[in-house]
């Protein structure tokens, strides 16, 4: 979480226990998928809770800022699209959803080649935020289009809130919080991912 180690932990274990909710009620189901989202949402904040406390104390774990980088970067723009297309049932939705998951995978390759080649920026505490580095508005565009689109393509009922809900979040980390975009942003899409306990309600 974008405030403290202590944020990030509880956050860790409210998504977790929120995607073991899922995951029993979606075991077999298509949207089991999607269901999954909270728990790796889970992993990602528990990974940052170590980074606050690695900035806090002076043993920093690149090993932490990693893995918490690997699904803010590459995880997401994969998982997203592709869960959602493997639970739509309207083909030229899921062709679309499939499309996005290829750029998807575009990110994926890219940004692993670059921590491969050139490694990363060690995180820095900003505020009460982690600062990850800067991304490029081009990057931040294509990003947010990748994994906030299949929320508007889904014919799963009200699925579009948290599109919306996300779209908010984007617009609000861009303009207050462009220093720490990453942690901000992916601190409120993990809260709002609590919300599919509420959308996916059903083993169909």
């Amino acid at each position: 979480m974008c405030y403290s180690a202590e944020a990030s932990f509880v956050a860790a274990v409210a998504l977790i226990v929120t995607g073991i909710v899922l995951v029993v009620r979606c075991y077999n189901s298509k949207k089991l998928f999607l269901a999954l989202i909270p728990i790796f949402f889970g992993i990602q904040q528990f990974a940052e809770g170590i980074v606050w406390v690695g900035l806090m104390s002076g043993s920093y774990s690149f090993g932490a800022q990693y893995l918490y980088l690997f699904f803010a970067e590459m995880f997401w723009p994969v998982w997203i699209p592709l869960a959602f297309a493997i639970v739509e049932k309207v083909p030229w939705r899921r062709i679309l959803m499939g499309v996005l998951g290829v750029i998807g995978l575009g990110f994926f390759f890219k940004i692993g080649y670059n921590f491969l080649v050139y490694g990363g920026v060690k995180a820095l505490v900003c505020g009460h935020s982690i600062n990850y580095g800067k991304a490029p508005p081009f990057f931040q565009a294509v990003y947010a289009l990748i994994v906030m689109a299949p929320f508007f393509l889904s014919t799963i009922r009200k699925m579009w809130v948290l599109g919306i809900a996300n779209a908010l979040a984007f617009v609000i980390a861009t303009l207050l919080y462009n220093y720490a975009f990453i942690s901000v942003w992916c601190a409120f899409a993990a809260v709002l991912a609590i919300g599919l306990l509420f959308l996916l309600k059903d083993r169909t």
